[in-house]
């Protein structure tokens, strides 16, 4: 049985004051469904083991052949780990072997697969998948861009030595796993897959000739259960390039009243990693170049039945266009939980500001000493408040009360008051710890504490000069930018450019931190729509073009033209 249901629900963007853009952005709610990236803490603690499985030297993969990283990791063979981290760096080499290029030119789907034992046979499990991204003129800096992905719900298969497939050879890869010891907030007994990790065709999906109902038999012991589903869109076909720039709806039925529905869709002009060489800034479905494909968990506990699970896997109808012909990658997965092992526990995922590290220069507050802490509720109790404490190292301290609610397993991301700027240098260790939830200790103080580094806004001088050259082509009216301070009031802002010329503004500033944000209500930003070049010359257009400078005439900053959906840009003024 197919579903036919039309949906609808992107979400858009756009400006409404600079007040409810900074404070609804910085304090917008991560769907605990979506995928999650964990941060590390720019630290390796006491407490954790590193297994190291590729690094910068591992020879890039072959071209021609298998074109993966294919080894054994040597993962410990026994423990109790309250989190497992994969880390996956990568960086541009000449010694990538897939094409000329020191990161290959092309968008790729990739994966980490285990292969582990599972009932009599060794099977593959897939970890997480992830988009190469577009490599032409890409900067992934000299250091390598770095991605970190909790993979706990692993816990059963990441035991001992194990085959692991990784990556390509697009770019060179390190990729190592942190064991963090301690109780997690569930233990993890078991995962299967539900159905093989591959790519299905749309056809075949629709009509249900694959992916058909099963009735799966679980541990006795097991008490939680979590649907794990990993889906991303591929091909060109039909009017609306079904399945890669197509929005499908998917299901898990698990009777005829009980149900999940979800769609797979990715806004991609936040994308961290750019600019890139290819139309890095669209949306797709599930992925984006420079990414994982989204994971969505769906806790499945209420649709267990006499110790087994009734599931089928449904997705709208195909229309009668060609878009049949699209394909899916999929990985659906079950997980087996012990009883939760803590009633009062608030756990810091990341430091989503303040915070250098590269994966964040898309939050606009990363760098304007707004501190947003994403929180995880890992214990049964309904959170209603809880205090932290935080500031600068060596600084004043700062603490702060949050009261809210979130329920178990849910996120929240957290926003603190402003830290205090004065005396400090200009790199800075910012930490963040957590003294009490509910007014009561915190059951598991192990995940309680977490910092990052914090490098201050540039510094202008009381008058600047703001100069944009604009787009043609009627292009320059989907450009806006607006001006706020600290207190997010609006200083200054154009609702529309003017159209094929370049313009200055004069910004007349009072000491303070000030943010400025450009936005492109089509989300390709203010480059030359270069796709066109061959099929449509006429309509390429030219480039965007944006500088601050002195009175003096020099270039102070240059931020850049091709930004997808927007581009923010805080500063001080002394």
């Amino acid at each position: 049985m197919a579903l036919k249901i039309i949906s609808a629900n992107l979400i858009k963007f756009n400006f409404l004051s600079a007040f409810l853009l900074l404070v609804s952005l910085s304090n917008c709610n991560k769907n605990v469904n979506s995928s999650t990236i964990v941060n590390s803490s720019n630290t390796i603690l006491k407490d954790t083991l590193t297994v190291h499985v590729i690094d910068f030297k591992t020879p890039s993969p072959e071209k021609g052949k298998k074109e993966v990283y294919d080894t054994i990791a040597h993962f410990p063979k026994n423990g109790e780990w309250r989190k497992i981290l994969m880390i996956q760096t990568i960086k541009c080499d000449a010694a990538t072997k897939k094409d000329k290029n020191p990161c290959g030119e092309w968008d790729y789907a990739t994966a980490t697969n285990i292969y582990a034992t599972h009932g009599d046979s060794i099977e593959k499990f897939q970890i997480n998948s992830f988009m190469t991204p577009y490599g032409n003129g890409l900067n992934l800096t000299d250091n390598g861009w770095e991605h970190v992905w909790d993979v706990t719900d692993y816990t059963s298969i990441l035991k001992g030595d194990k085959r692991i497939e990784h990556g390509n050879n697009q770019e060179l890869h390190d990729l190592k796993f942190l064991f963090i010891k301690g109780k997690p907030s569930r233990n993890v007994l078991e995962i299967e897959n539900v159905w093989p990790s591959k790519m299905y065709q749309y056809e075949d999906l629709a009509l249900n000739t694959i992916l058909k109902n099963r009735k799966i038999a679980l541990l006795k012991e097991g008490e939680n259960f979590r649907l794990k589903a990993r889906i991303s869109g591929h091909g060109h076909y039909g009017p609306y390039n079904c399945c890669e720039w197509d929005e499908k709806m998917h299901t898990y039925r698990f009777s005829e009243e009980n149900f999940i529905n979800w769609t797979v869709w990715k806004d991609c002009g936040h994308n961290p990693i750019y600019p890139q060489g290819g139309t890095w800034q669209f949306n797709r479905a599930g992925w984006c170049p420079g990414t994982a494909t989204d994971t969505y968990n769906f806790e499945a506990t209420e649709y267990i039945m006499n110790d087994s699970l009734s599931i089928d896997y449904q997705i709208e109808m195909f229309e009668e266009n060609g878009e049949k012909d699209g394909e899916f990658r999929m990985s659906h997965q079950l997980v087996t939980y012990a009883a939760p092992n803590f009633k009062n526990d608030a756990s810091i995922l990341e430091i989503k500001a303040p915070n250098n590290a590269l994966r964040y220069r898309r939050n606009i507050r990363a760098n304007d000493g707004t501190p947003i802490i994403n929180v995880r509720n890992e214990g049964t109790n309904l959170i209603k408040s809880i205090t932290f404490e935080y500031g600068i190292k060596g600084k004043e301290l700062q603490t702060y009360t949050w009261h809210g609610a979130i329920n178990f397993l849910n996120e929240e991301a957290i926003t603190l008051p402003r830290l205090k700027m004065e005396e400090l240098e200009d790199s800075n260790p910012f930490y963040v710890l957590i003294n009490t939830v509910n007014s009561t200790k915190d059951e598991q103080h192990l995940n309680n504490y977490a910092e990052s580094t914090w490098d201050l806004p540039v510094v202008f001088e009381k008058e600047t000069i703001l100069k944009i050259t604009t787009n043609d082509l009627g292009r320059a009216q989907e450009n806006s930018y607006v001006l706020v301070d600290s207190n997010g009031l609006l200083i200054k802002e154009r609702k529309q450019f003017p159209e094929n010329t370049t313009f200055s503004d004069t910004l007349k500033l009072k000491p303070g931190l000030y943010t400025w944000m450009i936005k492109d209500r089509k989300q390709n930003g203010m480059i030359k729509h270069w796709w066109n070049r061959s099929t449509h010359p006429d309509k390429v257009g030219r480039n965007g073009k944006i500088q601050f400078e002195n009175f003096s005439g020099e270039i102070i900053a240059s931020p850049p033209f091709d930004f997808a959906d927007y581009y923010s840009f805080p500063f001080r003024v002394q």
